[in-house]
């Protein structure tokens, strides 16, 4: 069946141009006219599990299935949703049903592949892939590529994984952006592991450079300014307070591939504990509230019009919403990063939160962006090194502003302590938490649960610290991001007290 105008323009937004959330305002917009459209709700599925949100992913998915039970790309969507939220029975069971009614698809056999590493069971993975027939050339499906190519890292062939990326080579032109960037992502990974920098530098450079100059920090400039500007200390402490009692409540805040996931579970292996992943519910409230209460500006520039009784209604919502499935929790963690942006709304909004606030030296939180493929439409920042260096200095100037005018409780974690003295902040930060101490939290790689981040493998083994100083192998390929930090790294060394390698 010839797929519908409309909805091949939604399929290119989404799996071309790699853009879900506009994906999703287009699938939501067309549904609006067409309800019955299957293959637009299975894309507005993608598209919501994309943006980390598996429950809203999956009720579309499974009303999409309703209209089309033999639709291999639907099932394989939702075979994705059950292996990205720890189900993997279920997963195995819709890969293998996808590639019933499709014998090969890709996808489904990718994704099949994928379950069977998350499962930790390397070999099988492979054995998958063997026994599927799949030739891998110019031809073969970037998905399986990509697959097999880290099941081989992952079971120590690295020369094995290169050869598979290099068979795929060179890339058809038309392939999608993200299939490209995957390639040579993984490609740069086989060349780091290799000790081959220089190439593998050059293959991550072409990888960060598929969607050309994305990102626009005008925004980001304007509201940290502002945020500046407006919330001083005697400001935040004359704003209305709500009544809601968050003293149950950790906000781990900073950037990506600081070691926050690490944190999170650390504590997560409490007995008392539950950490909730990356919320987007503060996000939510603090961007949408001018609308909800007919505020003519956004935040922080509403920050006059906010009254006791709006804020109460803030943070109930948020209190509702964060404690769902948290069982007896004495203490829930969310782990949206980027909740810094709004600590001053959030000491008003949640009184008694608490902040854990983790850091890493900047050149190897900048290197690990800089080297890691994030979801499609995620940290644009990340596509160059000095656009990394630029991000560093803005988030860390409005956590300086923050550490001077808020007064709420802020603990602040270094990666590169972390890993050298695990017990000693492992202690802190458990006792910080308002926790007693349980050893159980220095075995938090024993635990069943499913991690949604790039760290998803690191958090299931013990702690090393390999991820220590790695920018120094690079030497002078970094210099763009070296030349943008600029003091911010010496600034660093002497905070943490861990200098340069």
């Amino acid at each position: 069946m010839a797929m519908n105008p409309e909805v091949q323009k939604i399929a290119h937004v989404m799996y071309r141009a790699g853009n879900p959330p506009e994906a999703q305002k287009m699938a939501e917009s067309y549904l609006a006219k067409h309800p019955n459209d299957a293959i637009a709700r299975g894309i507005l599925g993608q598209a919501l599990a994309a943006q980390l949100k598996p429950t809203e992913a999956r009720i579309q998915l499974m009303k999409a299935l309703k209209r089309q039970p033999k639709n291999s790309q639907i099932l394989c969507a939702l075979g994705e949703v059950s292996m990205n939220t720890g189900n993997y029975r279920d997963a195995l069971a819709k890969f293998d049903k996808s590639l019933k009614y499709s014998p090969g698809f890709p996808a489904a056999l990718s994704g099949k592949m994928e379950t069977y590493l998350r499962l930790h069971k390397i070999p099988d993975a492979i054995r998958v892939f063997e026994q599927s027939g799949t030739v891998i050339d110019g031809n073969a499906s970037p998905d399986v590529i990509r697959t097999l190519t880290r099941a081989r890292l992952r079971n120590g062939e690295t020369e094995a994984a290169l050869d598979t990326i290099r068979l795929s080579l060179p890339l058809k032109d038309g392939i999608p952006s993200e299939h490209r960037r995957s390639i040579l992502f993984l490609q740069g990974e086989c060349l780091m592991k290799l000790k081959r920098h220089q190439e593998a530098f050059e293959s991550y450079k072409q990888a960060n450079e598929v969607y050309g100059r994305r990102w626009n920090p005008q925004s980001e400039i304007d509201f940290v300014e502002e945020s500046m500007e407006l919330l001083t200390s005697e400001r935040i402490q004359r704003m209305p307070k709500s009544d809601v009692d968050a003293s149950g409540i950790v906000l781990i805040v900073g950037l990506p591939r600081c070691g926050s996931t690490l944190t999170e579970q650390i504590i997560d292996a409490h007995p008392m504990a539950c950490g909730v992943g990356e919320s987007t519910k503060l996000p939510e409230l603090a961007n949408l509230m001018h609308e909800r209460f007919g505020h003519d500006r956004k935040w922080p520039g509403n920050i006059d019009a906010l009254t006791r009784d709006q804020l109460v209604q803030l943070g109930r919502d948020y209190m509702d919403h964060i404690s769902t499935n948290t069982g007896n929790a004495k203490c829930i963690v969310d782990k949206q990063l980027g909740n810094f942006m709004s600590l001053g709304l959030i000491e008003a909004m949640l009184p008694g939160a608490r902040v854990i606030h983790c850091t890493r030296h900047p050149m190897d939180l900048g290197l690990s962006v800089w080297t890691n493929l994030f979801a499609p439409g995620q940290i644009a920042w990340g596509d160059h090194l000095d656009d990394i260096g630029h991000t560093w200095n803005r988030y860390r100037k409005l956590m300086s502003h923050w550490d001077a005018n808020c007064s709420m409780p802020r603990m602040d974690v270094h990666y590169e302590r972390l890993v050298e003295e695990t017990e000693r902040y492992a202690r802190e930060i458990i006792q910080f938490c308002g926790l007693e101490w349980d050893p159980v939290c220095l075995r938090f790689w024993e635990s069943k649960r499913t991690v949604l981040t790039l760290s998803q493998n690191q958090v299931n083994k013990p702690i090393y610290s390999g991820s220590v100083a790695r920018h120094a192998a690079w030497g002078g390929l970094l210099d763009p991001l070296r030349g943008a930090l600029g003091p911010a790294i010496d600034d660093y060394e002497q905070e943490s007290g861990h200098p340069e390698a």
